[in-house]
């Protein structure tokens, strides 16, 4: 179960705003259909979280699982981004910054992103064009 087609696995927090906004971003730009995604409450990530033994301290943050390797916070952020290619790829320059700063900026977005962006009353809308792109 861990990679459908070797295609890496976003796993996101499906009650959060930004984080559906953001798999909308990946799916609209994701031309080469490079990534499937998993919401965390659903039971497939309930699962992926089980299977990797994933700690409670990222059980809300944006999770990548590619090949046999897991980036969690900014990692994974930066690592989808640079996965996603052209332009986006630019965004690997930000490795520049030590891992303790980009994370603590993560953290701080993570903390205030219900308070700004809301808090999500239903689930992500799945359609039948996108479906390939989602652990069910």
């Amino acid at each position: 179960m861990i990679l459908k087609n070797s295609r890496h696995i976003v796993l996101f927090d499906d009650t959060c705003v930004l984080c559906q906004r953001m798999v909308q971003f990946l799916i609209h730009y994701d031309k080469k259909d490079r990534f499937v995604f998993g919401s965390l409450q659903s039971s497939s990530g309930q699962e992926m979280k089980k299977q990797l033994n994933i700690s409670e301290e990222y059980q809300k943050s944006v999770i990548l699982v590619t090949g046999n390797q897991v980036f969690y916070k900014s990692g994974a952020i930066i690592k989808i981004l640079v996965f996603l290619g052209g332009i986006f790829r630019g965004a690997g320059i930000l490795y520049i910054f030590p891992v303790f700063f980009r994370n603590a900026v993560y953290d701080l977005v993570e903390k205030t992103r219900f308070s700004i962006f809301g808090k999500s009353k239903s689930c992500f809308i799945i359609t039948e064009e996108n479906k390939h792109k989602f652990l069910i």
